[in-house]
């Protein structure tokens, strides 16, 4: 899978899980190893190799959280 691919399941599931955990803890149940996210979100975190992947999946999380907020 692309790192744009992974990128969009973990967006998803971060969303679909954000009204349970802060965002904190949600990134941090991903780098755990006894993670409670699904195999495929989990598989899809560990497929993103380069930071600034990483970095626009915070910021679009960010994004998307400070817009939910608003509301």
């Amino acid at each position: 899978m692309s790192e744009q691919e992974a990128k969009k399941i973990i967006l998803k599931w971060l969303k679909e899980s954000s009204e349970f955990l802060t965002p904190i803890r949600l990134f941090f149940d991903l780098e755990n190893r006894n993670s409670k996210a699904p195999r495929q979100v989990v598989e899809a975190y560990l497929a993103i190799e380069n930071r600034k992947v990483e970095y626009e999946l915070l910021a679009e999380f960010a994004a998307w959280g400070l817009e939910e907020v608003a509301e």
